[in-house]
């Protein structure tokens, strides 16, 4: 009882830190010239960047997710090498992507006959993002995997139909709410990335340069336009965050309506 007086406080001393910073940055954006700030031609420029590398990822996230989950399911070890990004510093990570697929990395004779190049090109800001937002993926499949009833799965292998047809039929439609969330979860994670894109890609304008990176850069020479920025970032995160949660909540609904 006695620790139960300290949980509303401490709640919101939390939600003052995690909102408090959104706040006071919504407060110093120049609304004014907020219209100015979003015409600007390289504004345009990195919004289409950062959305388009942010879409390509996600597509290829979720691609190379759901059978990842699906091999790792049970298998708790090999998870902390999946998991191992999320707590990697960026920096680093980009240096182990120019490591692997940099112009002078171990696969780099590989990728110069495929006439392939990542780093420092667009196609290296994408690998960047899919470093960083599959273990988004793969943890939201994993924690659906582990929480549904596999009987249900052996029955119908029982019953004789086959792995694909099971997998397509119960294990894919059981799973497709927090797929759903994974796969927006790393989006919006794209959308935010800076370090490993740096590290791995650059800021070139117009080819790799995303919204992050241009808000680092504008803030060392117009900090009106980096709040500017950075209320244009925050509203895409914010719209794809809500984006996330309507499959969970369709599938909450549909229960209760069918009751």
């Amino acid at each position: 009882m006695g620790s139960a007086r300290f949980v509303k406080p401490l709640a919101i001393v939390g939600l003052i830190i995690l909102i408090g910073p959104i706040v006071a940055l919504a407060i110093r954006v120049p609304w004014l010239r907020f219209p100015e700030v979003i015409a600007r031609p390289e504004t345009l420029e990195m919004v289409s960047i950062t959305l388009s590398s942010a879409a390509w990822s996600t597509v290829i996230t979720t691609g190379l997710g759901v059978p990842i989950a699906l091999a790792l399911r049970g298998r708790k070890l090999v998870r902390i090498f999946v998991l191992l990004p999320l707590a990697m510093p960026p920096v680093v990570g980009g240096l182990a992507l120019t490591a692997l697929i940099g112009r002078r990395g171990i696969t780099a004779p590989l990728l110069d006959a495929l006439g392939l190049q990542f780093a420092f090109a667009y196609p290296g800001v994408i690998a960047s993002h899919v470093f960083v937002s599959l273990p988004f993926v793969v943890v939201a499949v994993d924690g659906a995997l582990q929480t549904m009833d596999r009987e249900i799965e052996r029955s119908a292998y029982r019953l004789g139909l086959s792995r694909s047809t099971v997998l397509n039929r119960i294990t894919l439609p059981a799973i497709a709410a927090p797929l759903a969330t994974g796969a927006g979860l790393a989006f919006a994670r794209s959308l935010g990335e800076f370090g490993t894109t740096l590290t791995f890609a650059g800021s070139m304008p117009g080819t790799t340069r995303t919204m992050p990176l241009g808000i680092y850069l504008a803030r060392e020479v117009d900090a009106e336009v980096a709040y500017g920025l950075s209320a244009i970032l925050i509203g895409l995160a914010v719209l794809t965050l809500a984006a996330t949660a309507l499959p969970a909540l369709f599938s909450k609904r549909a229960p209760a309506q069918k009751a």
